[in-house]
């Protein structure tokens, strides 16, 4: 077990990165990922009610219920992208700095970088580009 001192008091233990990334990939794949495939599947299509209404109050409480819905549903996008580039992050830190000779030259900013790059690429596979190109 290795220890990362970032010279400001923070200390991340390597073993617990790892239990970190197992878990998070656990919840993010099986629990969030499920949830978030079933209310994207419930609700996605835009709210059911007043389609027929010619009342404007029925048109104006769909327009807000339907804004609403989106803001949540783009809301649990978010939070399962980030909970999947957070497994990756500590994943890629954990492997990149298991080894003591790696510790006596990591600093806390080697684990915002990778933290970035592991969101840029969970963002790109969610816009379908890869990795360098234009989303």
């Amino acid at each position: 077990m290795g220890i990362l001192h970032d010279g400001n008091g923070i200390d991340v233990h390597i073993d617990g990165l790892r239990d970190l990334a197992r878990q998070l990939r656990n919840e993010s794949d099986k629990a969030l990922g499920h949830v978030n495939r079933r209310v994207q599947s419930t609700f996605g299509a835009g709210t059911p009610f007043g389609a027929t209404s010619q009342s404007g109050y029925v048109f104006a409480a769909k327009h807000r219920y339907d804004a609403a819905a989106r803001r949540a549903l783009d809301t649990l996008n978010a939070y399962a992208l980030r909970a999947a580039a957070l497994a990756d992050a500590a994943e890629a830190i954990a492997a990149k700095y298991g080894d003591s000779d790696a510790f006596a030259k990591a600093e806390a900013s080697d684990v915002h970088r990778e933290f970035a790059l592991a969101l840029t690429r969970r963002q790109q596979q969610a816009a379908g580009t890869k990795p360098g190109e234009a989303a």
